[in-house]
């Protein structure tokens, strides 16, 4: 008899799905649950206070289109442009400094050997110490943006684009395309008459998973939103102390775990490789890690494929090269 024919490795949605996410660790969601939560009581909170939102850009770029029609038509002032430019370049000016402070890419989970998230967080708790302190004046809208800016940065940096903290347009897409699949395979199980073979049933699962991030990311700023409003009621500017004492303590928290975790990290591994050694490398390798992630988004062109070229032989002689001498030395 004829053997049957070897099932092709999935493609198209199916296939992106199993290959493309990972449910993020539970410290990650717990962490990123958390912050949500205190973005949500940032933005709530400056908007009472200060009139304008700050932990999200898109209204915000509206906002610039309506003031420059207001210009052109003589009907509106400079400050209403003004503004919502300041707003923008000051979230996207905390954003840079976070990828100047602690650039470290790594798309695959939580690297507790780097310390700079930590720091990230302290300079967010700062910024917004500083909103409380001088609310009174026009800069603090600007500087409660870098702080939200500094913050989505860190997350996205650190737990990858699913954990975007401050804003949740592109969680409630991602909540709405979701659902929309998992509608799908109830509709093709019940109207079909058939059961779900092997690969729609991972892919059922890969969905349930990326629900319950989005919902625990989106409730988490929801709660945030409503205790923002509760404490602005009762503190009025103070009340971005909260927020502030949130960010100080998590990033605290993690500057405090992170040493016993990396020296219990490298007794289980037991290398005799320098610590310095193993650390360039893995530098190398989550910098090329997360190149690669961008390139496999796009359909590449021959320049495209030449850097891929570049990138494996600059692997080869700075992370295998230094691998061989480590091991016949």
């Amino acid at each position: 008899a004829e053997a049957p024919a070897r099932r092709k490795p999935p493609r198209g949605v199916a296939g992106r799905a199993l290959r493309g996410f990972q449910k993020p660790d539970n410290v990650v969601l717990l962490i990123g649950t958390v912050l949500s939560a205190s973005a949500g009581m940032v933005n709530v909170i400056a908007f009472l206070q200060l009139n304008a939102f700050v932990s999200h850009v898109s209204g915000t770029y509206s906002r610039i289109g309506i003031g420059l029609h207001g210009l052109a038509s003589g009907s509106g002032a400079a400050e209403d442009t003004l503004v919502p430019v300041g707003l923008v370049l000051s979230f996207i000016l905390g954003a840079a400094v976070c990828g100047l402070v602690a650039g470290r890419n790594d798309l695959k989970g939580v690297q507790i050997g780097d310390r700079l998230y930590g720091v990230a967080l302290l300079l967010n708790a700062a910024c917004l110490v500083t909103v409380a302190l001088v609310a009174d004046h026009g800069a603090a809208k600007f500087i409660a943006a870098a702080a939200c800016g500094l913050q989505n940065g860190m997350c996205t940096l650190h737990f990858g684009a699913i954990c975007r903290t401050t804003h949740v347009t592109g969680l409630s897409t991602d909540l709405g395309t979701t659902l929309g699949r998992l509608l799908h395979f109830l509709l093709k199980g019940r109207c079909g008459g058939a059961t779900l073979d092997p690969i729609d049933a991972a892919e059922v699962r890969t969905v349930l998973n990326k629900l319950h991030v989005y919902l625990l990311l989106g409730f988490g700023f929801a709660l945030g939103a409503w205790l923002g409003a509760y404490e602005a009621a009762q503190f009025g500017d103070y009340a971005f102390f909260v927020p502030a004492a949130i960010s100080a303590l998590v990033g605290g928290v993690y500057l405090a775990i992170r040493a016993p975790l990396e020296r219990a990290a490298a007794r289980g591994r037991g290398a005799e490789l320098q610590q310095a050694e193993v650390q360039e490398a893995e530098d190398l390798v989550q910098r090329a890690r997360s190149y690669f992630d961008d390139a496999s988004q796009q359909t590449p062109d021959q320049g495209q494929l030449d850097d891929v070229r570049e990138v494996l032989r600059f692997l080869d002689e700075r992370v295998l090269s230094r691998y061989r001498e480590c091991l016949y030395n």
